[in-house]
Order: structure tokens, then C-alpha cells, then sequence
């Protein structure tokens, strides 16, 4: 055990869930934006422009790839928007045009890896796909 209770409790977690150096960057990037420490040391730790998101965080001092907070962002934004349509009671059209849309995604995908192909590998037939 070290005198560092937060340090070991992050080792704990790192090791319980298998999580990677940049799994671990992120987490400590969020712990930090919703602390309670002063502006000043969280434009220290997370660079000038952290109060205007996620994505503004300085890559360089939090070791977070921006392509990771922008996929964050994003996806954030879209359950809020999902939350607010379901409010509205746009749920059911919602979720019927997502399932189209999915159909249609997944369509496309499985004709890319048919045309690829003379045979269908292995896995499975042609028609189950």
C-alpha cells in the first residue's frame, strides 16, 4: 500500500478493469473538470480553454487524443438531443428512423463484404448474413 490513497485506488482500477494509459488519462482529465480545485490549477492541469469543453482540454498536458473527446462530445450531445426528442414525443418516429437507418448501414456493409468475396468465407452462409 502506498501513502498515496488516490494513486492506489487509480492502480486498483487501472488493474480491475484492464483499463489502457489513456483509459486512465481520461479518467484523471474528468476527475479533474469536476472538481472542486481552483480555475487557476485546473488551467494548469487541463490547459487555458478547458471551460469550453471537453475538446478544448490541452491534448498535451491531459494525454487525451482529441479524436477521443471529440467522439465523446458527440456522442453526449447526441443522447441529449435523443432525451429531448423522447420529451417531445418524437420517441417512436425516433427510433423507427433508426432502425431504418441501421438497416440500411448494415445492408450496405454486408454487400461491400460479398462483392469482396467470389465465396463467403467459412462463416457463415451467404443467405444468414
Amino acid at each position: 500500500m502506498s501513502d498515496d490513497a488516490l494513486l492506489e485506488e487509480y492502480s486498483v482500477a487501472r488493474a480491475s478493469f484492464d483499463l489502457s494509459m489513456t483509459d486512465m488519462s481520461e479518467i484523471a482529465r474528468n476527475s479533474i473538470l469536476q472538481s472542486g480545485f481552483e480555475d487557476s490549477w485546473k488551467k494548469k492541469w487541463l490547459g487555458p480553454n478547458y471551460s469550453k469543453g471537453i475538446t478544448h482540454c490541452d491534448e498535451t498536458k491531459t494525454h487525451v487524443p482529441l479524436i477521443r473527446a471529440k467522439f465523446r462530445a458527440e456522442h453526449l450531445a447526441m443522447e441529449h438531443l435523443l432525451v429531448h426528442l423522447i420529451a417531445a414525443g418524437k420517441g417512436r418516429e425516433v427510433l423507427q428512423e433508426m432502425m431504418v437507418q441501421f438497416g440500411l448501414a448494415r445492408d450496405a456493409h454486408r454487400n461491400i463484404l460479398l462483392n469482396s468475396f467470389s465465396e463467403v468465407p467459412s462463416f457463415p452462409e451467404q443467405n444468414q448474413l
